[in-house]
């Protein structure tokens, strides 16, 4: 079943809107929702659990990404979570 639905998180509206063009522009019968942190991804997943996709930011304002993909397990243990990040370790 080809992916349809998917949840972009990023406290970054910019970033957000990106990925959603970008995503909408190459498969345009995606559902596309959206979460500005932590606590808005996980009241968005709790009425959609129909969700194929989660692109989750790893530094968010209210939490870490990974206390967040904890959360998201607890929530749909099955969702595939890809994470993302901005930030550049590299000397």
């Amino acid at each position: 079943m080809p992916i349809q639905k998917i949840l972009i998180v990023d406290d970054h509206a910019l970033v957000r809107e990106g990925l959603a063009q970008v995503l909408q522009n190459l498969s345009p019968e995606l559902q596309l929702l959206q979460a500005k942190d932590g606590a808005q991804a996980l009241a968005t997943l709790l009425p959609h659990q129909d969700m194929d996709l989660v692109l989750l930011d790893y530094q968010l304002p209210d939490s870490n990404g990974l206390d967040v993909l904890v959360d998201i397990g607890k929530i749909q243990p099955a969702l595939p979570v890809l994470m993302m990040s901005g930030q550049c370790t590299a000397q």
